[in-house]
């Protein structure tokens, strides 16, 4: 079952803005990429998304279907290309639920806050939620079928 997507609008540099969507689970065992290439003089001040836009704005798109492998060996490319001056704190992806997490939010090297307490009983995040992530631990709120199946046996 397909997730929330995770949704970015790019605009830094003019002629090259468009948006970036990522979708979990549209094909099973798959990461859906799909970017969207904008006109340079279609104006996105105040456009959260595509359907805010014409449809003469949106002169090319993309959709990649990416393994759980590629989807990770590209989230660590996208990190390792951040300078290391730049201070972000460190992302690692749940083996359970796929979320990214900053590592330091979880006792557990593999599992995010959530995870780890749904499956271990770990302390949780208090987790406070913008733009569809926890701002706390960045967990963006997916939940595995398993850990599903263990809440709704709990019911």
């Amino acid at each position: 079952m397909p997730r929330t997507p995770f949704r970015l609008k790019c605009d830094t540099i003019p002629y090259r803005k468009g948006f970036v969507e990522v979708v979990s689970q549209i094909h099973e065992g798959c990461v859906n990429l799909e970017t969207f290439h904008i006109h340079v003089d279609t104006d996105l001040k105040g456009v959260a998304w595509l359907g805010e836009l014409a449809d003469s704005g949106v002169v090319g798109n993309c959709e990649l279907e990416l393994t759980f492998e590629e989807a990770r060996q590209l989230a660590e490319t996208l990190l390792a290309a951040i300078p290391a001056s730049t201070e972000l704190p460190s992302t690692v992806l749940c083996e359970e639920c796929g979320s990214l997490y900053f590592s330091k939010a979880s006792k557990l090297s593999s599992l995010c806050p959530e995870c780890a307490h749904a499956l271990y009983g770990d302390q949780n995040c208090p987790h406070q939620f913008s733009d569809g992530r926890c701002t706390v631990c960045y967990w963006d709120g997916s939940v595995s079928a398993f850990v599903r199946g263990q809440r709704g046996a709990a019911d």
